[in-house]
């Protein structure tokens, strides 16, 4: 059984809902009146599902859901209320209602469909915790497991070929087997993670996600450096997932195992060839130097017979790691003193500097020194820094940082030293014997491996050369499989023996290579002779690209027959990339020397004459000769001027000095230059000469040419209009034009070269100086403004704008630049401020607020309302935006400005400025100019704030009328609902008649108040919000597409318009297309189109249905007219009467219906389409 907590403010309601829905006795239902006290019964029960109204006192429905979401309660809620607005469903839905449903209709249906939801709700709910329950079991074992464990898919080129894969899950196990993190690899391809990943990863991966079929094997990653034991399978397509254990460890002690038996299984005279780490365990001696530690406090290390530490893994002390070069594999400095020790512990003080102490005893094999144990250093006394510091000059350490370390080393009394020193020599001792057992244990194998060896007959002699030969060697048999590889072969192909041997090429290699490969040794089988050294290139079952030669003899059987073939394979890579390298650098170097701008050719001395040897392209540009035919003949006869310029003569200085020379040559024809070059001249490693030299001629013909244009210059300089002047920083004029002459009265320009003009010119000496401040510091001036004076004293209005002037080297040593009489210029701009100053008068007389604006908002100025408005004065507002002197960062929208300078027309807005505390009426004008551009905007605000108060004071009387109503009709509704289900119970339960009959006519009148009360909803929404322009072309479409009409032709002709109407003003147009649909019969087309009539405007709605009979047209505007009950013509004209529109019927019976809708010239307006 399910239980339900119902939620509803209607004890009614609540009672006869719980009757319905326990009806069938699998429901238990639990009611409560209010939000607050359905939280109390949830708290102390248990509930499957809650079913709530929306609209109760105090806490609503969706208040309730909130509340419990917050909670963190899993418990679905479904929202069953009176309320059908759209925003109620979105908001319930929003806040994680599991479902919604309107009250209303048949009681019978309305529960059944409640108690059907219920059923669904709860059963989807315990689904989902079941799931959730899984998933959290997975997850579990997933992130547990000691495996590790990771989820991939492939990745394909455009030819579908699998190249990579992308790693889509991974637990902890794997992150600790692999060492890459599930951050940094999740979502990222194989390759991008490691980019040198072997190919066999993948192409066996790509097997198992295609296929399907499973594999195991064990293998080792370079990219990883570790051993992997893995299985994969395929969980989907193109998936695959891994399972993997790090069985490096495991790997490594084989290896180990494995070279120790080989090192002791070696001949007795190879007994030098034997090394500590054979015959003793590297493990049990760092325990026992542990143990060591603990017991004296000193540290110990083992060092070969080179004096190198052997093992690495123990930590050392600071001295040995600095005096050994940090811990390297290095021949400790200090330890000479080992090759004279003999057999016996040796006892060293004062070895480095004075207080040091050093004790080393011996392992001793046959006589044969494997080793020493040795007691690192301590000290009897605090060391001298200075005898530190000389020492660590000797061996070539830091002095302070071995001093550091040397104050660290232990100090201890040379007694308890030696008996240190003591219990360690008896502990090498130890550990000589057992490696002496260990060494029996190695001869006693390999004697045992001799008696072997007298037992194998000649061909496992030859498989011993087979096994131990450098290069790689195989044998295959007629079918192509591999009988046999030796050790060298299998390290050629990245492989090892076991996984090549019975294996074909093919299974090896790519299939272009392995035809090449297997056609050349069955052509040896087939002939029966030998094939001599081919080279071939091949890429290994690694990746590793190859190249080798392949030398073949066949293998013959009893009676001469051919039974497969012997290869000798030779690994020639390095010297193949050697090769290569050298053409590389040829190429690179001809490349370089071909590629140069400048001309370079290579010469040779041979008994006093230069010999061309080499040319590059450019030299062959420049000198216009070709290279092939110039190589080995004497410059003289190559270049015969050679010898005129002194090029011979220089190259053969150069040639004995070595000291390399520049020489320009250069040929001038009647003051133009024939070419002009420059040289500079080397000598290279090869005892030859270089020459690399440039053609200049272009470029000193230009400056040749530049220098004509200077004389041209000034003939332009003394015809201009305006004043060309030249100076240097202190006003001394270097240069000026004909017409400053005329214009400061002096007879020509040369009778003003010299003098200052700062003194003869300047009224005021101050400005000459913030000129020349202005040009030094931003590098030149513009249209300045200032007075000078005339030879006679007379005042003149100038602009200059002037830059600095250079000389040869860069260096500014002046000014230079233009001035411009402008006398006229300030008497146009006097006539311009008169006009101005009458402009200004006018628009501070309006009382409105005028505003001029450039296109960016930026304010140009306001007239005096505005200023008085905004509290501020002009200086306040010069360059400012319009929305910043508000305190504004950004446009205000709706913005005039913005839809004007969109337009290019006038456009308007009503907006409240709440920084101001008043609506406003704001038009925008934009003054465009010639060319389709806005120049200005012209915007005028007018204070329509005693009107707007009175608005909304109507508007809020009507809301709270509307509200009230609201209330009362909700509760009505609830009521009826209740009625009407017991209506539904007492008919099940009356067996009369007649009483059936008063029955029947009691739910009839209930339904008829239900009726009256919904239309009185559908009432009190008309103008409860403020009329606006509304586009009517794009409120049709609106409303064709919300009524559904995709098997009509839709005409829409209403471009161009905007209506000021109520916004219900959609709900018109819907319900005529409604009205066509339901009583116009078969109709197939609408017309929408609009039409002016003296100034109004005529909205035009016809369909080609039935029509209306005219009997019927007198009653089509009254109140409850109609074949239906919802939403009328009297309601349409109501909302359109609200701004003084008016709709007619102008049809004929049987030609379809034409609604007209006159739109007074006051509420209309046409828009840019």
């Amino acid at each position: 059984m399910y239980s339900v907590l119902l939620v509803d403010d209607e004890p009614a309601l609540c009672e006869i809902a719980r009757v319905f829905l326990e009806r069938d006795g699998d429901i238990s239902v639990t009611t409560a009146l209010s939000g607050e006290d359905a939280l109390s019964i949830f708290h102390a029960g248990h509930f499957d599902v809650v079913v709530a109204d929306f609209e109760m006192p105090g806490m609503n429905g969706i208040d309730l859901l909130k509340t419990l979401n917050a909670e963190g309660s899993d418990v679905p809620l479904i929202i069953f209320t009176g309320r059908g607005r759209e925003e109620v469903v979105i908001d319930a839905l929003n806040n994680g209602a599991a479902h919604y449903l309107r009250k209303g209709g048949s009681p019978n249906i309305q529960f059944a469909e409640l108690r059907h939801i219920i059923l669904q709700v709860v059963k989807k709910n315990q689904a989902e915790k079941q799931l959730e329950r899984r998933e959290n079991e997975y997850l579990d074992l997933f992130e547990h497991m000691l495996n590790g464990f990771a989820l991939h898919e492939l990745v394909f080129d455009d030819a579908g070929t699998p190249i990579d894969y992308r790693f889509l899950a991974v637990n902890p196990s794997f992150e600790n087997h692999t060492g890459l993190r599930a951050d940094e690899i999740i979502g990222r391809t194989v390759r991008e993670v490691l980019p040198d990943i072997e190919g066999t990863w993948i192409e066996d991966y790509a097997r198992v996600a295609m296929t399907g079929v499973p594999v195991r094997f064990e293998r080792y990653s370079r990219s990883l450096g570790r051993w992997f034991d893995v299985s994969a399978f395929s969980p989907a397509l193109n998936q695959f997932a891994t399972i993997i254990d790090n069985i490096t460890e495991r790997r490594t002690a084989e290896s180990g195992l494995r070279s120790r038996l080989s090192a002791l299984t070696r001949p007795a005279a190879d007994l030098d060839e034997v090394t500590f780490p054979d015959v003793i365990d590297g493990e049990g001696v760092m325990e026992v130097q542990r143990n060591l530690f603990d017991l004296i406090g000193i540290r110990s290390m083992i060092l070969g017979p080179d004096r190198a530490p052997v093992f690495e893994a123990l930590e050392r002390s600071d001295f040995c790691n600095i005096v050994s070069g940090s811990g390297a594999k290095k021949p400790f400095p200090f330890m000479d003193f080992l090759e004279d020790i003999g057999d016996s512990l040796c006892i060293k003080q004062d070895l480095c500097f004075e207080g040091t102490i050093v004790a080393a005893a011996p392992f001793i094999i046959e006589g044969q020194t494997m080793g020493y144990w040795v007691l690192c250093p301590a000290t009897t006394a605090a060391p001298d820094p200075d005898q530190v510091r000389a020492y660590a000059r000797s061996i070539g350490v830091d002095g302070e940082a071995l001093i550091a370390a040397a104050n660290a080393l232990p100090r201890v009394s040379l007694r308890t030293f030696s008996m240190a020193a003591g219990f360690l020599a008896s502990l090498a001792a130890r550990f000589s014997d057992l490696g002496m057992k260990v060494l029996l244990q190695g001869r006693l194998l390999n004697e045992l491996e001799h008696v072997e060896a007298a037992l194998r007959d000649k061909d496992e002699m030859s498989s011993i050369i087979f096994s131990n030969v450098p290069a790689g060697v195989y044998l295959r048999d007629t079918d192509g499989k591999y009988l046999s590889v030796n050790p060298a072969y299998a390290a050629i192909v990245d492989l090892d023996e076991a996984s090549i041997i019975g294996k074909t090429v093919y299974d090896l290699f790519d299939r272009e290579f392995a035809s090449v490969f297997d056609e050349a040794d069955r052509r040896v089988i087939l002939t029966g002779r030998r094939d001599l050294s081919v080279e071939m290139k091949a890429r290994t079952p690694s990746g590793r690209s190859l190249w080798f030669t392949a030398s073949r003899t066949p293998i013959h059987g009893a009676g001469g027959k051919v039974i497969g073939v012997v290869g000798l394979v030779f690994d020639i890579t390095a010297q193949k990339k050697a090769r290569e390298a050298v053409i590389d650098s040829e190429i690179r170097y001809r490349e370089i020397f071909n590629n140069m701008r400048s001309g370079m050719a290579i010469l040779t001395i041979d008994d006093g004459e230069v010999i061309v040897q080499d040319l590059n392209l450019a030299a062959e540009r420049i000198d216009g000769i070709d290279r092939d035919k110039v190589i080995g003949r004497h410059l003289d006869q190559v270049m015969p001027m050679a010898r005129e310029f002194g090029l011979i003569q220089a190259i053969q200085r150069v040639h004995q000095t070595g000291i390399p020379e520049h020489i320009p040559f250069v040929r001038k024809d009647r003051g133009n230059i024939v070419f002009w070059r420059e040289g500079y001249f080397f000598r290279l490693p090869s005892d030859t000469v270089g020459v690399v030299y440039d053609d200049l001629t272009t470029i000193r013909q230009a400056e040749l040419d530049l220098k004509t244009s200077e004389r041209t210059y000034r003939t332009v300089i003394e015809d201009l209009q305006d004043v060309f002047l030249r100076t240097d920083f202190s006003g001394r004029l270097l240069m000026i034009s004909p017409s400053g002459a005329s214009l400061f009265g002096f007879s020509s320009p040369e009778s003003m070269e010299g003098m200052n003009i700062v003194d003869r010119l300047f009224p005021d000496p101050g400005i000459w100086d913030q000129m020349v401040a202005e040009i030094r510091a931003k590098g030149s001036i513009t249209d300045w403004e200032f007075e000078l004076m005339t030879i006679d004293r007379r005042p003149i209005k100038v602009s200059a704008s002037c830059h600095p002037w250079t000389d040869d080297d860069g260096v500014a040593v002046g000014v230079e630049g233009m001035i411009r009489d402008i006398r006229w210029k300030k008497k146009v701009e006097e006539e311009l401020r008169s006009s101005k100053e009458l402009l200004e008068g006018v628009i501070d007389a309006i009382q409105d607020v005028i505003a001029v604006q450039k296109p960016d908002h930026t304010i140009v100025r306001y007239n005096r309302a505005g200023y008085d408005l905004l509290n501020i004065s002009p200086d306040e507002v010069a360059g400012r935006r319009c929305y910043e002197l508000l305190g504004r960062s950004r446009i205000c929208d709706p913005c005039a400005t913005v839809a004007a300078l969109k337009s290019k027309k006038i456009a308007q807005v009503e907006r409240y400025i709440p920084e101001i505390g008043r609506y406003f009426i704001c038009r925008s004008n934009p003054v465009v100019g010639p060319d389709g551009e806005v120049r200005l905007i012209i915007e005028q605000l007018t204070d329509i704030t005693g009107r707007k108060r009175m608005e909304e004071a109507l508007q809020q009387a009507n809301k709270k009328l509307n509200i009230l109503n609201s209330i009362t009709r909700h509760d009505i509704l609830n009521w009826l609902t209740a009625l009407l289900g017991y209506i539904e119970i007492e008919k099940t339960t009356i067996t009369d008649p007649s009483h059936l009959e008063i029955v029947g006519k009691e739910e009839l009148a209930a339904y008829n108040i239900r009726r009256l009360i919904t239309f009185t909803k559908e009432y009190q929404d008309i103008g409860v919000k403020a009329p606006v322009w509304q586009d009517i072309g794009g409120v049709t479409r609106s409303a064709v597409a919300h009524v559904g009409s995709k098997d009509l032709e839709v005409t829409i002709d209403l471009e161009g318009y905007e209506i000021y109407a109520d916004p219900m003003l959609i709900r018109v147009i819907e319900n005529l297309i409604d009205n066509s649909l339901r009583h116009g019969g078969h109709v197939h087309r609408l017309r929408f189109s609009a039409k002016q009539d003296k100034g109004d405007l005529r909205i035009i709605y016809e369909d080609d249905g039935v029509g209306i009979p005219d009997n019927e047209k007198p009653l089509l505007f009254k109140r409850g007219y109609g074949k239906n009950t919802g939403f009328g013509l009297f309601l349409s004209r109501e909302i359109l009467s609200i701004t003084g529109l008016s709709m007619t019927e102008e049809g004929r019976a049987g030609e379809g219906v034409r609604f007209v809708i006159t739109v007074p010239r006051v509420a209309c307006r046409e828009i840019s389409r």
